[in-house]
């Protein structure tokens, strides 16, 4: 196990979380806050706060167990699941937010691209 860090935080972990935002940096676009959809459900039509989750299309969720968002992620898809929506959960052990864009050479982050491309083209 890597030796602590200041915080409790690994040493490995604080070098990973600074360069994905040095390197994060400017990639995207400016801007981000979009309008709030969720009254129309334009671009989220199972919205968090949607119960019914019936007949929405199948979704591929892919998440790492270090994700920030990772227990949302898997409680969405328990939901669209006991709902009747074929979902594919992808659970990556270990990986961070956006892990496949820090390291895009890792053979991890090549195979969850890999997995998410099946995962179009059997949707399509």
């Amino acid at each position: 196990m890597p030796p602590a860090a200041e915080g409790g935080a690994s040493v490995l972990f604080q070098v990973i979380n600074q360069r994905y935002l040095r390197e994060g940096r400017g990639r995207l676009p400016r801007g981000l806050a979009a309008p709030d959809h969720s009254r129309t459900g334009r671009f989220n039509p199972g919205g968090s706060a949607t119960e019914d989750l019936t007949g929405l299309p199948p979704a591929w969720i892919g998440v790492g167990t270090l994700d920030l968002f990772h227990d949302e992620d898997v409680a969405y898809a328990r939901r669209l699941s006991d709902s009747g929506v074929p979902c594919d959960l992808d659970v990556v052990p270990g990986a961070f937010h956006g892990f496949d864009f820090v390291f895009p050479k890792a053979e991890v982050s090549r195979e969850f691209w890999r997995r998410q491309a099946r995962a179009l083209e059997g949707a399509l």
